[in-house]
């Protein structure tokens, strides 16, 4: 074996499958390139074995199968049946429903990984814990040389949160909450419940949340859910049934929230808005409190942070009570998809012939996946008009023109970003001084509900003037929250605001970047450091309105996956409202292309054509 190792790591058949590829040379790591499946079958949350994914991101660092080292799972799929099994027979025969659809979608293949072996010809796969594999994929990718390391999500094999303590190469598990008593399955009852979709509609409950009143955390806290002062839970099965139905929760739960469930498009009342905020609040508590037993039990003064749970910002934002942003590290991929580099690294470390070298593969950006070269010969195939750009800094100035003039502006530039978040390659752009924009681009362009907030960036040194946030201190991963500097607030009238309906409080002008003002005036915030992609427009942008702040959202509509190629891109932007496509550098105005071109266009994505 060569001084290098290079691994490869996957998660797959729950959700968010996924591929990493990560090297060391034994002296430093490197994350060579990660990509969730997804991306190339466009089935959001695909949880099929990331072939498409794998072969990709092999081709595109130029790499074959023999060329790695080690390559591991991300789960034990032994002993997560075992789990199943046992919780089955534990509910019979109240759980035979449930039983028979585990057995069905728990194929063989997958506890044999198949899929894995068939691509890797009976090599020896290295297969990890669930959460370990979500602690790794946080620890390992920071810059910490020792920290607490907390996981919590719906289920692993056993485990549904845990603390570890990292140092130097090694995890030593702390404690762990077991299934059950799972905050993320907690999370994903109450979605359930206010008509959103599990495992991807979570988002939406937090930021419906600002929207309510936590009148209902008392009868949650004595019916539902039990909290302990260091985080762990207990839940009250009486009122779910994920361990033996096929629902998330069963009709007891309507007392406790004074009414039946949400249909999925059915409108949202204040109930379901305070049902959002109590969830909300009580979510928030346990994080806080869990990362605070996990300073505490680890002695140390840093955080690492992973899980699904992981990705609800607004909780996140409570750790900073407890310590400084600066040593709080989260993995952007923290869902099931980051599982896969967690892996790779604990693969990666172990096969070290010098254990006592400190191996980190410091994630400072997110741009792991795959960049396209021949972006102009396909717009001239495809018979596009554009203006092509041979400094991107002129291309930069035009769109910041352009954005200042409300134009909508789809961003796609270098390689996509790992994880559920758009964050400087794959990015719809918008101006956030217009107050009619967060409708315009919720409805016209994503296609989504009105109500979903969308989040700023901002140059990193403007950040303390226009968010409570410290200048000093980056969120380029969008994992935080931040209310708006009281400066730039506009004045209210407090009751007409508390007593207005949803659809009316959604007009409200609160801010100077009213696009970007939550209502409760909080915003996921990202900072733009002097090397990021976005750097260049948001300067321009700055120079010409003042403002150092603009709308990013994900380049997808609803129910979609994030674009990942050309194509993908092309067919986001005829079939929506966006009015330009800044791609690599060229740039596509709707305008100046023909009405026949976009009618073909929109004919091959309603088709099917796409699949």
């Amino acid at each position: 074996m060569s001084s290098e190792i290079i691994s490869l790591g996957v998660s797959a058949y729950y959700h968010d499958s996924a591929v990493s590829i990560v090297q060391n040379d034994g002296a430093q790591g490197k994350i060579l390139a990660a990509a969730s499946e997804e991306r190339f079958s466009r089935i959001k949350a695909d949880k099929s074995f990331p072939v498409r994914s794998a072969e990709s991101i092999l081709k595109f660092i130029e790499l074959n199968w023999d060329q790695i080292d080690s390559f591991a799972f991300y789960e034990d799929p032994f002993k997560k049946f075992q789990r199943i099994l046992m919780t089955q027979v534990h509910e019979f025969p109240r759980g035979y429903k449930q039983t028979k659809h585990v057995i069905n979608d728990f194929k063989l293949s997958q506890l044999l990984l198949w899929d894995y072996k068939k691509l890797i010809d009976k090599r020896k796969i290295d297969v990890y814990n669930h959460h370990l594999s979500h602690a790794a994929s946080s620890f390992f990718a920071s810059n910490f040389d020792e920290s607490a390391v907390l996981t919590l999500d719906g289920v692993g094999e056993f485990e549904t949160g845990t603390i570890y303590h990292g140092s130097n190469n090694h995890l030593k598990k702390l404690r762990h909450t077991k299934f059950p008593n799972s905050l993320g399955l907690f999370y994903a009852a109450i979605t359930s419940y206010l008509g959103f979709r599990v495992n991807s509609g979570e988002y939406k409950v937090m930021g419906l949340a600002p929207y309510g009143k936590s009148t209902f955390v008392k009868e949650i806290e004595s019916e539902l859910i039990r909290i302990y002062p260091d985080g762990s839970l207990k839940l009250n099965m009486k009122y779910f049934d994920f361990t033996r139905g096929l629902s998330m929760f069963n009709d007891k739960i309507d007392l406790i929230f004074k009414g039946p469930p949400r249909n999925s498009e059915e409108f949202i009342t204040q109930r379901y808005c305070d049902v959002a905020k109590s969830l909300q609040v009580l979510t928030e508590k346990i994080v806080f409190l869990s990362a605070r037993y996990a300073l505490k039990i680890s002695g140390s003064r840093n955080l690492c942070y992973a899980g699904g749970v992981a990705l609800n910002c607004v909780a996140n934002s409570r750790i900073t009570e407890l310590i400084d942003a600066g040593n709080i590290f989260i993995q952007p991929a923290a869902g099931d998809a980051g599982g896969s580099l967690g892996a790779a690294f604990l693969s990666n470390v172990s096969n070290l012939k010098n254990r006592s070298k400190t191996i980190r593969f410091n994630m400072n950006q997110a741009f792991l996946g795959l960049s396209y070269e021949e972006v102009e010969k396909n717009l001239i195939e495809w018979g596009f008009k554009f203006e092509k750009f041979d400094n991107l800094k002129q291309l930069d100035y035009q769109l910041a023109k352009y954005l200042s003039l409300d134009q909508v502006i789809g961003w796609f530039r270098g390689r996509s970003e790992f994880g559920p978040r758009s964050l400087g390659a794959r990015s719809i752009l918008g101006n956030p001084l217009n107050p009619s924009m967060q409708k315009k681009m919720n409805l016209k362009i994503k296609k989504r509900e009105s109500f979903r907030p969308f989040a700023p960036i901002v140059l990193l040194e403007e950040a303390a003037r226009w968010f409570e946030w410290d200048s000093k201190v980056e969120s380029e991963f969008m994992l935080f929250v931040s209310n708006v500097n009281p400066k730039k607030l506009l004045k209210q009238d407090p009751e007409n605001d508390s007593q207005a309906l949803l659809t009316d409080r959604l007009g409200i002008v609160r801010s100077q970047i009213p696009a970007v003002t939550h209502v409760d005036n909080s915003a996921r915030l990202q900072t733009i450091n002097k090397v990021h992609p976005f750097r260049n427009v948001l300067e321009e942008f700055h120079k010409i309105t003042g403002v150092p702040v603009l709308i990013n959202t994900s380049f997808n509509v609803r129910n979609e996956p994030i674009v990942e190629s050309p194509i993908d891109a092309l067919k986001c932007f005829m079939t929506t409202d966006i009015d330009m496509l800044a791609i690599e550098k060229f740039l596509i105005k709707k305008i100046d292309q023909h009405e026949s071109l976009i009618e073909q266009w929109r004919k091959f994505v309603y088709s099917g054509e796409n699949d």
